[in-house]
């Protein structure tokens, strides 16, 4: 009896440790399992039993290319612009979610983890997939969408014809608001496949409200010359003809080298008489700087801003002394400034051996600079 007794003491724990190390060795197992475990779905898919490699091959090949086939509209009016999602490189994030999915029955102490991984077993646990985007790729097709709708806007045109201003209406131009378009393109995915393009209507710098501003006359100024040197009437002529119909917008400064460009002979004008240092001599573009002076007194006349002005180095007769403007290109310049709220016309020409330039506007206009 006491050796029975004796051998059932010493069988119990033996036989409970090897059913403890048993269920440990079994438990251990399950917890160093590599594959993803049972139960667990990713976007509804079953991944259980899977590797990561394995599991995002299997939900690429289920799901991928659904989601990459969807198609995305751009459309205004009559335009439309198609992309898929495939093209805007718009995808599930599977790293993330197989990492989550992978993640489950290992966080935890020891019962912890067998417990999850029991319940998921039973009772399945499905895993969210969440969707990526390449904000480049999106940015891209906006822009591309804003190239192909832009249209320039024009800007009216002022014409002066038998004493009457004749003005062309302005041009709306369009523009894509792309930055707003690669929003909502964000905002749509993955729920709207159809996108309204934020068009902006562009009004240009110059409309014909402002040129209407143009209504008289603000200063003027004549002069005379021979007509003996044809090549100086020539020269007059023609720098005249390049300041003739300009027109000078608020803000703006009115350079006479720059509007007219080189007087040289390669230029177009030809050679009559100059002042160089000092003295009167043969050279190109001579006459110019009677169109130049007579501005300069129109511009008094006018009470614009004159930001640029240079005298002759020896009297000339054309206009009063100290009325006189001289200009050479690249070096000295006849500028204005038009300081007012409303836009300034110049209109210069020859009338048999008399040069006129006028100046028009509007005299109630404001100084704004």
């Amino acid at each position: 009896m006491k050796k029975s007794l004796k051998i059932t003491l010493i069988t119990v724990p033996v036989m409970l440790l090897i059913a403890t190390v048993g269920i440990f060795s079994y438990s251990n197992k399950i917890l160093n399992e590599p594959n993803i475990y049972s139960g667990v779905k990713i976007k509804d898919t079953y991944v259980g039993g899977l590797s990561q490699t394995d599991a995002k091959t299997h939900l690429e090949n289920n799901i991928g290319k659904s989601l990459s086939e969807k198609e995305l509209t751009l459309k205004v009016d009559d335009y439309e612009k198609k992309a898929t999602y495939g093209d805007l490189e718009i995808g599930y994030d599977y790293d993330k979610a197989i990492k989550q999915a992978h993640s489950v029955g290992r966080e935890g102490g020891f019962i912890d983890k067998l417990k999850e991984i029991r319940n998921v077993k039973k009772q399945g646990k499905n895993i969210e997939l969440e969707i990526v985007k390449n904000n480049e790729k999106i940015t891209e097709i906006a822009k591309l969408t804003g190239e192909e709708l832009y249209k320039e806007p024009k800007s009216a045109t002022i014409k002066y014809s038998n004493g009457n201003f004749l003005v062309n209406q302005e041009a709306l131009g369009q523009s894509v608001d792309t930055e707003k378009l690669s929003k909502d393109i964000v905002d749509s995915v993955p729920e709207t496949m159809l996108v309204s393009i934020p068009l902006n209507a562009d009004t240009p710098k110059v409309t014909s409200e402002l040129l209407s501003r143009v209504k008289e006359q603000i200063g003027t100024y004549t002069t005379q010359f021979k007509l003996d040197d044809q090549n100086r009437v020539f020269n007059v002529a023609r720098a005249a003809n390049s300041v003739d119909n300009k027109l000078v917008l608020p803000g703006e400064t009115f350079s006479f080298n720059n509007t007219t460009g080189p007087r040289s002979l390669k230029a177009g004008y030809k050679e009559a008489t100059v002042i160089l240092n000092g003295e009167f001599v043969p050279g190109e573009g001579g006459g110019v700087c009677q169109v130049s002076s007579t501005m300069y007194n129109t511009l008094l006349n006018s009470g614009v801003k004159i930001v640029e002005r240079h005298s002759h180095s020896l009297p000339i007769s054309y206009v009063p002394k100290g009325k006189d403007a001289t200009v050479s290109f690249n070096s000295l310049d006849l500028k204005f400034r038009n300081d007012y709220d409303a836009p300034v016309y110049i209109k210069a020409y020859v009338s048999g051996n008399a040069l006129t330039v006028k100046m028009y506007g509007d005299k109630d206009a404001k100084v704004v600079k």
